[in-house]
């Protein structure tokens, strides 16, 4: 049987990251990659990927204050959700509220109560989040474990596919795409905002639905966050290097849109699990303003107090190498990425097939 309940790959990492990890992990190659990496990131991958955001975006990015690498995705929003976003909460004072209340709880006559402690983290009792329905499990878990509420935004949608009762395979093309069956009603969002939302979790591409949010969604939803400068959003980009058309469905980064109106209010975050096949290594990481990169690595300090040094210099490497023409069986490719596309394209097919034997209509992942 096949479980189609967790994403991840079945097959094995690409041997240019095997080999970056070897680089790593081999005293030899003088990488240097055996022992504690910084807390906000290890260096090399930090340097990487301001290089690549920089370019990407348009916006210099500085990698010793505006990149922070967790393990995994996960990590980093939670240290996001735990985290002081105004500056007031530095790694100093984490430490310090850390020793007053480990002293009030070992003493016996004092009258320190965990539950009346106030919480000064981003997400606390009383705080909403924005969730966009259907959504990645772990968001909710996560706003629950910070003590906030979930508000949830449903994507409608808005077409009827046809039933296919020819018989006849039909290529994933003639189907009904998911940017285009699952929308966002920008009114909706913003009735669901108040003075108590502190965060919006997007995600694009969407997990699960396969949904590319277009230019167009973007600018409305910066307009939307824009009226509310206390509300930060949390941008989850790990799909955006598996685009099928990236022509004309091309992954944008919400804060490049308009000039980068909500840059300030902006956590990009993104990993490398899915892009190289190596869920394992767990390397995430955050791009963003220095006041929300500082948030997440003062959390970060007193957690796990870094990310894997050997998995984060291998990605540093990796990241490099995919950028570079790319050869799969003879057949070339401009870099790894479009193989990578090109490969989830060819198994999308196959699973559309199986759909249509079984009677099914697919929403085609774009």
């Amino acid at each position: 049987s096949i479980n189609l309940g967790q994403g991840f790959p079945d097959w094995d990492p690409p041997s240019f990251v095997v080999e970056s990890m070897h680089r790593s992990v081999d005293p030899v190659s003088g990488r240097n990659a055996n022992q504690y990496a910084r807390s906000y990131a290890h260096m090399p991958l930090a340097n990487v990927l301001a290089d690549e955001y920089s370019q990407s975006w348009g916006i210099p990015i500085a990698p010793k204050t505006q990149i922070a690498t967790a393990t995994g995705v996960t990590n980093v929003l939670f240290c996001l959700l735990q985290g002081k976003v105004n500056g007031e909460l530095t790694v100093q004072h984490v430490h310090y509220l850390g020793l007053f209340v480990a002293l009030l709880s070992s003493c016996g006559s004092c009258s320190y109560n965990s539950t009346n402690w106030t919480k000064t983290g981003l997400i606390g009792p009383g705080d909403e989040v924005l969730l966009m329905e259907p959504y990645f499990d772990i968001y909710s878990s996560q706003v629950q474990m910070a003590g906030g509420t979930c508000v949830y935004v449903p994507l409608r949608t808005t077409t009827t596919t046809a039933t296919n009762t020819t018989g006849d395979q039909r290529e994933s093309d003639d189907y009904d795409g998911a940017s285009n069956t699952f929308l966002l009603d920008l009114d909706e969002l913003e009735s669901k905002i108040t003075d108590r939302t502190k965060l919006m979790i997007l995600n694009s591409p969407h997990n699960p639905t396969g949904k590319i949010f277009t230019v167009e969604e973007l600018k409305g939803i910066a307009d939307v966050v824009s009226k509310h400068p206390k509300l930060v959003v949390a941008a989850d980009e790990v799909y955006q290097h598996i685009l099928f058309d990236p022509t004309n469905e091309p992954h944008v980064s919400i804060v490049t849109v308009d000039n980068g109106k909500i840059f300030d209010q902006t956590v990009t975050m993104s990993s490398s699990g899915k892009t190289f096949s190596c869920t394992g290594w767990k390397v995430g990481w955050a791009v963003g303003p220095k006041h929300l990169i500082q948030a997440i690595t003062a959390v970060q300090q007193w957690v796990n107090f870094s990310s894997v040094t050997p998995t984060q210099d291998a990605i540093a490497q990796a990241l490099q190498i995919a950028r570079e023409p790319y050869s799969v069986d003879g057949k070339e490719y401009g870099n790894y990425y479009s193989w990578l596309a090109d490969e989830y394209k060819r198994k999308r097919q196959l699973l559309i097939e199986a759909l249509e034997i079984a009677g099914m209509t697919p929403i085609v992942p774009n």
